[in-house]
């Protein structure tokens, strides 16, 4: 084209980036003013109306003047090279935006370790946008030093080299831009050129810090679970019936002295179970089929040594009640049988002391009481020798209530102590008690005031153990207050809710008071409160425990108050009533007869004791009351006197030399003449009864024996001999 002719031919047009060409910005008119314009493109639309686009390279012709008189261009049909870069584009976008979106933490590294791509994901892990990270060296940007270089760039190396599979899994650190480390879970792929040479990596990351601290957590849980187990000396199991899965916790593997990973079935398991109990620890897995609650111990063999285990099992069933799976435990409490069983024999022992101290203070005190009695019967008009008598037989009865109340404490905590019970008029049992505490009172000089209830109130109980509750209440209450101080006994009706009514005792005292410290134990045995300076007021600390076990006996409560040291206490006994109509009864109570002590006029008396004191002091009493008295000092001695002199009364003491009274009553009544004799037991020991019944005794008498028993058993005798 030269420049004077039109630079735009007709038959298409020309387009740069979408816009058509004007003739004057046409390269081709441009070289023919003198412009060379290399390397354009440019879009032409065909007469068939097809786009094409144009490379070309325009340069400018020039006359011998050196001035432009036209252009040359030569031009090469890209367009389907256009399209393919085009094509590549989009996939190269399509696979950016793929990373992108995928949640691993994807980089690309060249050869020299240098960040050629990030991620979003991995730029959201690291903190930093993608101008910051992209063309920064991964292994000193990114990772811990001197960790980075120093191992893991060698391994990067490897990779490149491809001295070590690609695809090796592996896990490192990375740092944050905040300097936070997580950790990485890595896959590696190379990434070559066309020539197949490696130019750089491609590595997908999984950020695994969470759930690495997740295992790591669960590997101390569990860690820590086995120590306690072991501490506790506890072990678990589960069972799943579909998979056929017994598996067994280490420490239950060592309770039964199982190598660990030993596989464990149902029929091992009872293998190691005691002989005598694999029939009960069967029978109750049985009924846990069942549905029943599965918790029982029972003991193992283990190594030849006997182990007492606590098994506590859930199981799992399905509707048809087969079972599925369950999870249990099983404790070694063998430590804890052992302390139990040293704790009986603990209590056995102090049940055989008590008893025994009982039997050994019963027998001084019995000849003592017989003096005393003597004392009375043989000078009965002299005042001083009266005071003195009555004085003494006060004591007695004193000790003696001190020795009952320590063994009937003791029977209660074996549960051994059986109440009578009948319909009890409660204000005629208290003004029993009162009879007894009002001399006291006065001679303490103590006020002692009595709030009584409006109306008769009637218990189902015991009135002797009733008594022994309340007389200890009000002893406790005269013993720790001072005199010039007062006591308050004061009885009221409380209704619950329910309708349910109670009578409330409250025994109240100005004296010493409970301090907050001793408030909590005062009804533990032995427990005493602090009688200060005056350590006389001091007992055995066993009132109020047997105050509060025979409370509880009769479904009732006992509770104690106390401000403080100093400022008195309260003692609170609540006690259910009954609502039936009581018997007929006199509102006066019947008059106690004074014993008949002349009533074993010319009786004939056989007297059997090892204790000399015993022995001559009874037989001296039964003397004085008219009795013809044969002493002997063992049961053999007690059977030949009893042949000799045929008496209508024996009175065998049980513990005896030679033959014991057990054997002495059974050979006196194996005679003719010895099954219509009275013969009556006696002992220090309480507990005899029922084999004293079984050997042929009429009676069984606890020692000391008061006068008026003794006049009874003459009566009886002279009866039986009618």
């Amino acid at each position: 084209l030269t420049a004077a002719e039109p630079a735009r031919p007709q038959h298409f047009k020309v387009y740069r980036n979408g816009r058509e060409l004007r003739g004057d910005e046409l390269p081709v008119q441009r070289a023919a003013r003198g412009v060379e314009v290399r390397d354009f493109e440019e879009e032409i639309v065909h007469v068939d109306g097809s786009v094409r686009t144009l490379l070309g390279n325009a340069t400018p012709l020039w006359d011998e003047d050196a001035r432009p008189r036209g252009s040359v261009a030569a031009f090469v049909d890209i367009t389907e090279r256009k399209r393919f870069e085009a094509s590549l584009r989009q996939q190269v976008e399509i696979n950016r935006s793929y990373l992108e979106t995928v949640q691993s933490l994807i980089v690309a590294l060249d050869i020299d370790g240098n960040i050629t791509m990030l991620n979003r994901k991995g730029r959201e892990l690291l903190g930093y946008d993608e101008d910051e990270i992209v063309g920064r060296n991964w292994f000193k940007t990114c990772l811990p030093q001197p960790e980075g270089e120093a191992s893991i760039l060698p391994m990067f190396r490897k990779i490149m080299a491809q001295e070590i599979d690609e695809f090796e899994y592996f896990e490192n650190s990375v740092r944050c831009r905040d300097g936070r480390m997580r950790l990485i879970a890595w896959h590696n792929a190379r990434l070559t050129n066309s020539a197949g040479a490696t130019v750089g990596i491609l590595s997908s990351g999984e950020d695994i810090t969470a759930r690495r601290q997740m295992e790591e957590d669960l590997l101390r849980s569990q860690a820590d679970l086995s120590r306690a187990q072991t501490v506790g000396r506890i072990g678990s199991w589960r069972l799943d019936v579909r998979r056929n899965e017994l598996t067994w916790s280490p420490e239950n593997y060592r309770i039964f002295g199982v190598a660990e990973h030993t596989p464990m079935s149902y029929e091992t398991f009872l293998s190691i179970v005691h002989p005598d109990d694999r029939e009960y620890v069967d029978d109750m897995w049985e009924r846990a089929l069942q549905g029943a609650p599965y918790n029982i111990e029972h003991r193992l063999v283990v190594d030849g040594q006997v182990k007492w285990v606590r098994e506590i099992a859930e199981l799992e069933l399905d509707r048809d009640g087969s079972l599925l799976g369950g999870f249990g435990t099983t404790q070694d409490v063998t430590e804890r049988k052992q302390i139990e069983e040293a704790l009986r024999e603990s209590m056995r022992r102090k049940d055989e002391f008590l008893a025994t101290l009982a039997h050994e203070l019963r027998n001084p005190l019995a000849p003592i009481r017989n003096a005393a009695e003597v004392i009375r019967l043989k000078v009965p008009d002299d005042p001083m020798l009266r005071t003195a008598q009555q004085m003494i037989d006060r004591q007695l009865g004193h000790m003696a209530r001190l020795i009952d109340d320590l063994l009937d404490v003791s029977r209660i905590t074996r549960g051994r102590l059986q109440l009578r019970r009948e319909r009890v008029e409660l204000g005629a049992l208290l003004e029993q008690v009162l009879q007894d505490i009002r001399p006291r009172a006065l001679a303490a000089g103590l006020a002692l005031e009595v709030t009584p209830l409006d109306r008769p109130v009637f218990l189902d109980g015991d009135p002797l153990r009733l008594v022994q509750v309340f007389q200890n209440l009000l002893d406790n209450a005269c013993k720790y207050t001072r005199g010039g101080g007062a006591i308050r006994l004061r009885a009221a009706l409380e209704t619950s809710t329910s309708g349910a009514e109670t009578v409330v005792i409250r025994v109240i005292d100005t004296g010493i008071g409970i301090s907050a410290e001793q408030l909590p134990r005062v009804f533990e045995m032995f427990s005493q409160g602090d009688a200060g300076v005056d350590q006389t007021r001091a007992g055995l600390g066993i009132g109020l425990s047997l105050a509060r076990g025979l409370v509880e006996m009769h479904g009732g409560e006992i509770e104690a108050k106390s401000p403080g040291t100093d400022r008195g206490s309260e003692l609170i006994v609540r006690l259910p009533t009954i609502t039936e109509a009581p018997a007929i009864h006199s509102d006066e109570a019947p008059d106690t007869p004074t014993p008949d002590l002349s009533g074993g006029a010319g009786l004939r008396v056989v007297v059997a004791d090892d204790n000399p004191d015993i022995a001559e002091s009874l037989a001296v009493l039964l003397g004085l009351m008219g009795c013809e008295v044969t002493k002997a000092c063992d049961g053999l001695e007690a059977v030949a006197s009893a042949e000799r002199v045929r008496p209508r009364l024996v009175l065998l003491d049980i513990g005896m030399p030679r033959l014991d009274g057990y054997g002495a009553c059974r050979r006196i009544r194996e005679q003719p003449w010895g099954k219509e004799i009275t013969i009556v037991a006696l002992s220090g020991w309480d507990e005899q009864t029922l084999k004293s019944a079984e050997n042929g005794f009429d009676r069984h008498l606890v020692k000391p024996i008061p006068a008026s028993a003794l006049a009874e058993l003459l009566v009886l005798a002279d009866r039986s001999g009618e």
